[in-house]
């Protein structure tokens, strides 16, 4: 390019003030991958963003002239955010540094925790998941607090010793929020077992397919938005339900009743974002 190095240190450093900061990359990522987007739909795809954060980084990235506002006529008026051909530029860019954390940061396989006090069932289900995956066995509630690397997956039985079930979403997330909990039950769960707060519930004894699409399932849903994990984490529990109970029983159980009824409201939102 015959830039002097202090031209290109500052040409530099211009370019890295669009693309660097928290979120600036993932809504231009974002644009690359499905736009053009409307503002509710942006928010859906950013985890835990805030309307007020991103309208300040839309706003920035409009001033940089790689975002721009579009009007679509009709009524009621409508606004979607789409990449200017400087943004549609980037596109290469964000491709060289995903092959470069390829190449030196991404581990090469993600990591699972299996978290089972039944050493036979931990070793079988290690056993179904290597090589594909970095698997660790821990017997108990202490090996998980001594968890170190990021972690990908934990996969816990529910009578796990040394903390109470509903705690240990808590506790497995406390390091790293995006780390995904697959829950381990009795062939006929109670409902507060079905009731802790996971992504995915999976009942005893299960088997290699079974185990393995669950992990594959949740990897991909890395970095979905806050509602749409819930709804997922709420439709697996849902399903544990009516598996293991008949409609007589799902109808006297009050928290049948809330699973069902939170899940309306989510899909309602959805709904009402996609039309906003």
């Amino acid at each position: 390019m015959g830039l002097r190095p202090g031209e290109r240190k500052r040409v530099i450093g211009r370019t890295l003030s669009v693309v660097s900061g928290k979120w600036q990359p993932e809504i231009l990522l974002a644009l690359h991958d499905d736009g053009p987007l409307r503002f509710t739909e942006l928010k859906e795809r950013l985890d835990t963003i805030s309307a007020k954060v991103l309208s300040e980084n839309l706003e920035s990235l409009r001033d940089a002239d790689v975002v721009e506002r579009h009007d679509i006529e009709g009524f009621p008026q409508r606004v979607d955010y789409r990449l200017t051909n400087a943004g549609s530029d980037l596109e290469p860019v964000f491709d060289e540094l995903a092959a470069w954390g390829v190449r030196h940061v991404q581990r090469s396989r993600p990591c699972v925790i299996v978290a089972d006090q039944d050493r036979r069932l931990s070793e079988l289900y290690q056993h179904w998941l290597t090589p594909e995956y970095t698997v660790l066995n821990v017997r108990d509630a202490d090996g998980l607090r001594r968890l170190g690397d990021p972690v990908d997956i934990v996969v816990v039985d529910h009578r796990l010793p040394g903390i109470p079930i509903e705690d240990v979403p808590t506790l497995v997330r406390s390091s790293d929020d995006a780390c995904r909990v697959v829950l381990l039950t009795g062939e006929q769960p109670s409902h507060d077992v079905a009731g802790t707060p996971c992504d995915a519930v999976v009942p005893k004894p299960t088997s290699r397919d079974v185990l393995r699409e669950t992990i594959e399932t949740q990897l991909k849903r890395h970095g979905e938005s806050p509602e749409q994990r819930e709804r997922h984490a709420l439709a697996a529990h849902l399903n544990v339900l009516e598996e293991k109970y008949t409609q007589q029983v799902r109808a006297d159980s009050d928290y049948y009743k809330r699973i069902c009824s939170r899940l309306a409201e989510l899909e309602d939102q959805k709904t009402v974002d996609a039309e906003g």
